[in-house]
């Protein structure tokens, strides 16, 4: 599976509705790349936070609906939301999060290995081209559904010339077929929104409250 992120600001057709009415501003993408299923979120930066809950978020999903992981890997690339500091001794909340569960394993691409990511920069092309270039959203909550109804058409309607001119969860149900079927029916949540949720009342709270030394990451 790779995982990436994408840019929502430099697409022209998203400026104003980004604007207006407070949409995301980067899109977290996985991608399966044997079956070509889709698993999409979003935020308003990238953070290892966020793809940290992203990839639990993911796992639970694989877990409900029988996916088995060993010998399995998520893949990325280099970028601080999935590896922390480059010059970072330990590894990182995301990869510590992937690697929890036993046989998957994290990978990251050679440094401007690109190409290895072609599967998940396929589509970002995809989306921008079917989606975020031809919709229009007049809020954060319209933009979700909307979202969740891409990816649904996606993952089992829209067939790919490349897998003989089958949709990805076909590939997917023909090569696992105990599989439930819900692994296509993800639903895109907002990562900053969800995490804000998780934390403790007192903590956000506290945020504000008082000043502290150094900074709040």
């Amino acid at each position: 599976t790779c995982l990436d992120t994408k840019d929502l600001d430099d697409i022209p057709e998203m400026l104003f509705p980004i604007r207006r009415f407070g949409l995301p501003v980067v899109q977290y993408t996985a991608r399966e790349v044997v079956s070509g299923l889709q698993f999409l979120a979003y935020a308003d930066e990238r953070a290892l936070c966020y793809a940290s809950l992203f990839a639990e978020l993911l796992l639970e999903h694989f877990g409900r609906c029988g996916v088995e992981l060993k010998d399995c890997r998520f893949q990325s690339d280099n970028g601080s939301e999935f590896i922390g500091s480059w010059q970072a001794k330990h590894d990182s909340a995301f990869t510590r999060t992937v690697e929890a569960v036993e046989g998957l394993s994290h990978h990251t691409i050679p440094p401007g290995a690109h190409t290895w990511q072609s599967d998940v920069e396929t589509v970002h092309r995809l989306i921008e081209d079917e989606f975020y270039e031809v919709e229009t959203f007049r809020s954060r909550h319209e933009f979700l559904q909307k979202a969740a109804a891409y990816n649904l058409w996606f993952n089992v309607a829209r067939k790919n010339s490349h897998k003989q001119n089958k949709t990805p969860w076909e590939v997917a149900h023909e090569r696992e077929p105990k599989i439930s079927p819900r692994i296509a029916m993800w639903q895109p949540v907002y990562l900053d929104e969800l995490l804000a949720a998780r934390l403790p009342r007192d903590s956000v709270r506290g945020l504000d409250s008082q000043p502290k030394r150094g900074y709040h990451v």
